[in-house]
């Protein structure tokens, strides 16, 4: 029986939780940054390290499935 994590959408899932948090750190923040809004780039931050966290665990745990259980 084939998983989710089979098919091989994870991995894309993966780059796409890192990448559009560092876009945003990169971009975002940086705008609200300039523009002095300061409620925005925090909220920029907080999402954008939670893209980067969530990624990152995700593939952790991918990884750990794989290893271990596979």
């Amino acid at each position: 029986m084939k998983s989710f994590s089979d098919i091989g959408y994870v991995g894309y899932v993966v780059g796409l939780l890192i990448a559009t948090g560092i876009v945003m750190l990169r971009f975002d923040v940086v705008a609200y940054a300039m523009s002095k809004q300061q409620t925005e780039e925090k909220a920029g931050r907080i999402l954008g390290w939670g893209n980067i966290v969530a990624g990152s665990l995700l593939f952790i745990a991918n990884w750990i499935y794989h290893k271990w259980f596979w």
